[in-house]
């Protein structure tokens, strides 16, 4: 027992080296699973922003789907259903008045809206889609588009596209800036069109 004893207490414990290797060790270790967390991250923020781009446009392009089907809904025959000047469509129905008129239109942000933006490159400075029902306050349906354009197909069918950019700069995105987009079409029949 007291040779057993005695071994136990020669025992010195880890080198100066070791310890120093099992530092590194574990500094490379952290350091490896701090940059995959880093790089994760930003993956994750990236697919974030374009979700929320393709959503803006799928919602943005049902809504004015939506009230191009409805156009022309209990007006008089011969009143037009809709009228496109432009990037402003004006849908024309009956709901709550003789002839109820909700418009679509991009307008530009304040300079106190735009401060709170990155910096976009010149030139490419995304405006807001309003909406506007009869005599009410226009209102924010959509943020940060850069294109919305109208085609008139025939006399029932509408081509709408819209572009919308990402509200911040993506350091691993190397077009455009380091902005993303995202862009949509969609084609819309007015049900309730009378000539």
């Amino acid at each position: 027992m007291k040779q057993y004893t005695q071994k136990l207490g020669t025992s010195g414990g880890f080198s100066l080296t070791e310890t120093l290797i099992a530092i590194l060790l574990t500094g490379v270790i952290t350091a490896s699973a701090y940059q995959f967390f880093v790089s994760m991250h930003q993956q994750t923020l990236s697919q974030q922003q374009i979700s929320d781009m393709q959503q803006t446009t799928r919602v943005t392009l049902d809504e004015i789907g939506g009230a191009l089907k409805t156009a022309g809904f209990k007006i008089p025959v011969g009143t037009l259903p809709y009228l496109i000047r432009g990037e402003s469509l004006y849908v024309f129905s009956s709901v709550t008045q003789p002839v109820d008129t909700t418009l679509y239109y991009l307008a530009n942000y304040s300079s106190m809206e735009l401060a709170r933006l990155d910096q976009f490159p010149p030139g490419s400075v995304p405006r807001k889609l309003m909406r506007k029902s009869n005599h009410g306050n226009p209102t924010v349906f959509a943020d940060n588009i850069t294109r919305m354009s109208y085609q008139v197909l025939d006399s029932v069918d509408i081509k709408i596209g819209l572009t919308v950019v990402a509200p911040r700069v993506d350091q691993s995105y190397r077009s455009n800036h380091g902005y993303r987009t995202a862009s949509d079409t969609t084609q819309v029949r007015v049900r309730n069109y009378r000539s």
